[in-house]
């Protein structure tokens, strides 16, 4: 716990120059200690860069004006990637405390409201961690 208050700055900085508020903010927390701690920065990398998707692919969806034949093609490959997504949090989930695990058990189920209600929003903060990346902001990981 003891680099709990440089993971809190570092979102409190990414915060103020998005003008974003994070939902998961204690999770993306933990994600970030459990890549600190373990060889996962790969994975991380990949969980930003497939939230970034997901983020857009969902408001595209949320578009009423797309036609069938992408919309299908889109909406196919939102689930392939929030299949994906979930994938690579459980990477992570396992390289964490029983009680951390817990807290992720909800992104992690197939239901419908719980992709909707915690996986999606997760996905929208983490988009924001991969904009600011994009925007030359370094990621606060210390190891490699």
């Amino acid at each position: 716990m003891k680099y709990y208050g440089l993971y809190d700055d570092f979102l409190n900085t990414v915060e103020r120059q998005t003008g974003k508020t994070f939902v998961y903010r204690k999770e993306i927390i933990v994600l970030l200690r459990v890549v600190d701690q373990s060889d996962s920065k790969r994975i991380f990398s990949e969980m930003l860069f497939y939230s970034k998707f997901i983020t857009k692919a969902q408001r595209l969806l949320d578009n009423p004006v797309q036609q069938k034949e992408d919309y299908t093609k889109l909406a196919s490959e939102l689930v392939n990637a929030l299949n994906k997504m979930q994938e690579f949090l459980r990477q992570l989930v396992s390289e964490m405390s029983e009680e951390n695990r817990t807290v992720f058990e909800p992104f992690l189920e197939q239901k419908h409201e719980s992709i909707y209600n915690h996986l999606l929003p997760l996905c929208k903060d983490l988009q924001v961690l991969k904009n600011y990346q994009l925007d030359g902001g370094e990621l606060f990981v210390t190891n490699g």
